[in-house]
Formats: C-alpha cells, sequence, structure tokens
C-alpha cells in the first residue's frame, strides 16, 4: 500500500443575526503535502446523512475521506 502525506482540514459554520444558529452542512477536504492538489474532498448534511452533533461532522468527514484514498 502506497503512503502520502497530505494535509486535511474541514469546516462547519455558524451563523448569527441577533441570535447564534448551526448551520446544518459542512465540508471538508485532503490535500497533497508535497503537490498541494486536492486528493478528496467530502460533505456532510444534518437531516440527509448526518445526525450527530455539527461539531463532529469534521472529525467524521476526514475519518470517510482517509478511508476513500
Amino acid at each position: 500500500m502506497p503512503a502520502i502525506s497530505v494535509v486535511g482540514d474541514c469546516q462547519w459554520t455558524k451563523r448569527s443575526y441577533g441570535k447564534n444558529y448551526t448551520a446544518k452542512g459542512g465540508c471538508g477536504a485532503l490535500i497533497g503535502a508535497k503537490s498541494q492538489k486536492i486528493i478528496a474532498l467530502g460533505t456532510k448534511v444534518k437531516g440527509i446523512d448526518w445526525s450527530a452533533s455539527s461539531t463532529s461532522m469534521e472529525s467524521a468527514i476526514i475519518r470517510e475521506l482517509v478511508l476513500k484514498i
């Protein structure tokens, strides 16, 4: 199995207008450390393919992407 170095980053959004709201979506990417090119992208949306907390989306997306490559 070949090994490559990657950098991963994910986010889920918060928005506020008088009150704080947690948005329903999150996304993430794995980027090749040497090539600096996107290797994999992933998303999660509450109510569609995600039912846990918004903060746990980040680690779930990264885990899914690492298993995908």
